[in-house]
């Protein structure tokens, strides 16, 4: 929020996870050669035990650790006589304290995002056929995997499923091989894209794992060789350059423990994800092929693009197809976002263009529309009229947004809320309105069931609405129930829904479905609203948020789960906005939020325990757990008509408990959040 002045998706984990043991091998070469000889600060060293404890708990490989075991055996074997010069120690330990803080950071960046992500995470996430295709083929140029034959072959394979998967959700209309499919080869032919789909994962899994082993194996040697350069350089006891040296295949072996577990769930849920796909394309195959067989308008028939356009967003309302801007975000294909007044709108229409959609916002007094340029306007020439016309409205892509969670596990293990942050009496007895714009809550579960709870859909269409991130924020909220209680579990939550799950792209927001959520709360008076969730900044949200703000409505966001040297994310890089990032129990920052001088305050938000849709219990972690423990004090803090003035933020800025460097800096904001007395 400024007081100083979370593409997501499953395979992102992986990169994330292999980063880890990149990461050892990174930090050695930068550290001179001789990182694994120094002892790291005790805190530091606390912080790496617990993430590395909490991330592979009971999963590690019996034979990796005997293989690393008689390595360390064989290497203690080795006689020594010689040790490091104190001077090279002391500049060692320096940067050594450096790299661990940031190293991680620009490793996952700059290492694993432009490979890894490059090789799978568009190859899967993005999971339409052209995407595929492209990936392919630039996977071929660089590694040679396939001969020129072969890939022409494969090529041509895929572009001929890719014709057929065009025409998978068209209808039988008795036309044979050159008309639309009949209801069975359309099922076939969604069946074999997601075939096809299931393949690419299976290969993108088993070069994960293949990857975290072969990092792991040079980590190994990396220490070993650094080792032997130690005794070399002889002045420090041999048995401290031994100890060093086993603490690094320690820290190597758990790093690729903890990458096989990411890899392992990171896959598991990605298949879940393409099965829920599946079934969903399916049916609306089916229901596709009813309604038209019932239809006496012939003319009326889909044609082979628009069943494409259906494949990639399923029976979506809000989308007619996704698109990419210029900087790589998502963005709802063949339309701009204006908000701006009636008249705005009117002056638009008059001049040809299109409104798809149009939504009264009556509490930001404003109008947002969803606009189509008239003929073949060019992009940039369509935005440059839509401002001509009308100079007072926002005029912006409709972006596409995800919420913000870095992993999860299926475990009771996890803090509970309360364990995590102190909070005052009032915080069992206020019943003041709190806001969460996320996915839909499921509001069965026990814990959740009798809470006070109003929901609204804003997604429209028939797609599925996922439950599981906002059912987890609502219930570190307000849950309540044996052995649970959530942080104001007498408040009243005002909860929007708000995304839904595209064909290969799960929990898929829109700007005007968040932007129509705000003005939902600004109408209730909801004076503190959750959103952990983040995507490219946007001058429609950003003017919604702004709006909202000026209605006594403050916005709670998480800063983000992309690492350290990772660009701003938004709504929490708005100045309107209160960011905030994750720490462990020992008030030490989660490794792979990012930072920057947009961030107001940390929280809890490492293996912070919450109710799931099934009625069961997990451990997440990333910045949108963390996100609902400063609405929560916020909420505390707030008057009696449940509003947070400038007062109030700037009294909880004090109030917060300095970490890191001395005052405000761009891990911890200004402080660990300090509920007021």
């Amino acid at each position: 929020m400024g007081l100083a002045s979370c593409k997501g998706a499953s395979w992102r984990l992986l990169a994330v996870a292999i980063a880890l043991c990149a990461g050892l091998t990174a930090t050695s070469s930068r550290a001179g050669g001789y990182f694994f000889m120094q002892s790291i600060d005790d805190d530091i060293e606390d912080d790496v035990e617990d993430q590395v404890e909490d991330e592979v708990k009971d999963k590690t490989e019996d034979d990796v650790d005997k293989e690393v075991e008689e390595d360390v055996e064989d290497q203690v074997e080795d006689e020594v006589d010689q040790s490091v010069d104190d001077d090279v120690g002391q500049s060692v330990e320096d940067d050594v304290e450096d790299d661990v803080e940031d190293g991680v950071g620009d490793t996952v960046d700059n290492d694993v995002e432009d490979g890894v992500n490059d090789d799978i995470e568009d190859r899967v996430e993005h999971r339409s056929d052209d995407v595929i295709d492209r990936r392919v083929e630039d996977d071929s140029e660089r590694h040679g995997r396939h001969g020129n034959d072969s890939d022409d072959h494969e090529t041509r394979d895929r572009h001929a499923s890719q014709e057929s998967h065009n025409r998978g959700h068209a209808v039988a209309d008795g036309s044979g091989g050159h008309g639309k499919p009949s209801r069975s080869e359309a099922m076939e032919a969604v069946k074999d894209r997601f075939d096809r789909a299931d393949a690419q994962l299976d290969a993108a899994h088993r070069e994960s794992l293949l990857m975290a082993k072969t990092i792991y194996d040079l980590a190994r040697e990396d220490a070993r060789r650094l080792r032997d350069e130690a005794l070399a350089a002889g002045v420090m006891p041999r048995d401290e350059i031994e100890d060093a040296y086993k603490a690094a295949l320690d820290a190597a072996k758990n790093s690729y423990d903890g990458a096989r577990d990411s890899v392992d769930q990171a896959y598991d849920d990605q298949r879940d994800n393409q099965e829920e796909a599946e079934k969903t394309e399916l049916a609306a195959v089916d229901e596709s092929a009813d309604d038209d067989a019932s239809s006496e308008h012939a003319d009326d028939k889909t044609s082979d693009d628009e069943a494409g356009v259906v494949a990639r967003v399923g029976a979506s309302r809000d989308l007619v197809d996704v698109d990419f801007d210029a900087d790589g975000f998502a963005v709802a294909r063949g339309e701009w976002l204006v908000m701006g007044s009636p008249s705005d709108l009117a002056a638009i229409e008059s001049a040809g263009f299109r409104l798809r959609t149009r939504d009264p916002l009556d509490s930001l007094q404003q109008v947002v529309a969803r606009v189509v340029a008239p003929g073949q306007m060019p992009a940039d020439e369509a935005q440059m009229r839509l401002r001509q016309l009308a100079p007072g409205a926002t005029v912006d892509y409709n972006h596409l947004y995800t919420p913000q969670v870095a992993g999860h596990r299926a475990t009771t293990t996890g803090d509970r809320p309360r364990q995590l942050l102190p909070l005052p009496g009032a915080a069992d007895k206020t019943a003041k309105p709190i806001g969460l714009i996320d996915t839909a809550v499921a509001t069965t579960d026990p814990i959740l069931s009798s809470r006070s709870i109003v929901q609204r859909d804003f997604v429209t269409g028939q797609n599925m609405r996922p439950k599981d991130h906002g059912t987890a924020v609502a219930s570190i909220l307000v849950g309540h129930g044996p052995g649970y209680d959530g942080l104001v579990p007498n408040a009243h939550l005002y909860a929007a829904s708000v995304f839904e799950n595209l064909p290969g792209r799960p929990a898929t927001a829109t700007t005007a479905g968040l932007v129509r959520a705000l003005d939902w709360m600004a109408a209730n008076h909801v004076g503190v609203v959750n959103m952990s969730l983040t995507g490219p900044g946007n001058a429609i949200l950003e003017d919604a948020i702004r709006r909202a703000r000026s209605h006594g409505v403050v916005v709670v966001a998480a800063v983000g789960n992309e690492g350290p040297a990772a660009k701003p994310l938004y709504p929490a890089a708005y100045d309107q906005v209160v960011a905030v990032t994750a720490t462990n129990r020992q008030h030490l920052v989660f490794r792979l939020a990012n930072r920057g001088p947009q961030l107001d305050f940390a929280a809890p938000g490492v293996d912070v325990l919450h109710v799931t849709p099934s009625g069961g219990m997990e451990a997440s972690t990333g910045t949108s757990m963390a996100a609902p423990f400063v609405a929560a004090t916020l909420l505390l803090a707030s008057d009696s008509g449940a509003e947070v003035d400038e007062h109030i933020l700037q009294a909880l800025a004090k109030r917060a408990i300095d970490l890191g460097k001395p005052g405000f800096d761009p891990v911890y904001g200004n402080g660990f959040i300090n509920p007021m007395p």
